[in-house]
């Protein structure tokens, strides 16, 4: 199960510096930085979820594991930008997170931090995690001008198979009413 610092890096309702300060108040009792709960979340991952950076930072300092991963591949810059918390992103991305790191498992997999935020419909964030891997963002933009291009060609090949459909219809009917006409 999770560890009372899991449980304290993930309380939205604490204050910030309380959070924080129990954060620090446990790491120097020896609390595990990265053990893991039934999820695979260390603190970090959880800690992701309510964004506050110097939390984030703070865990990083005792030495938690920047690229750890949750059962579903997800590392705690995946876990910011599905909320969108541009802090821990900045924070994180300050201490080396990759950028260009992808979700191994579940409904994200393949997908980098800067997809996640815009299938999370975080489009700041998409534009922070844009700045902070420029490289990444023109290959997505690539392919989305890809995906672009094949769903037009998609869209006009239906729409032309429509068309053709509608038409052999239509002169199906014209040769219905001249047999009916010649009868």
């Amino acid at each position: 199960g999770r560890t009372l610092l899991h449980h304290v890096c993930l309380q939205p309702t604490i204050p910030a510096n309380l959070q924080l300060a129990w954060a620090v108040f446990l790491l120097g009792l020896d609390a595990s930085v990265d053990a893991v709960d039934l999820r695979g979340d260390t603190p970090l991952t959880c800690a992701s979820v309510g964004g506050s950076g110097p939390l984030v930072a703070t865990l990083l300092a005792h030495g938690a594991d920047l690229e750890a991963a949750n059962f579903a591949g997800e590392r705690a810059l995946h876990v910011a930008a599905m909320f969108g918390h541009d802090e821990a992103i900045r924070t994180l991305a300050a201490h080396g997170a990759s950028t260009g790191s992808c979700v191994t498992s579940g409904e994200h997999a393949g997908r980098t931090a800067i997809v996640i935020a815009r299938a999370c419909l975080h489009t700041q964030t998409a534009k922070l995690l844009e700045t902070l891997d420029p490289e990444m963002a023109a290959r997505l933009a690539v392919q989305q001008q890809r995906r672009s291009v094949a769903e037009e060609a998609q869209r006009t090949a239906v729409e032309k198979a429509l068309r053709e459909a509608s038409e052999a219809e239509a002169s199906e009917e014209r040769a219905k009413g001249y047999r009916g006409a010649s009868e």
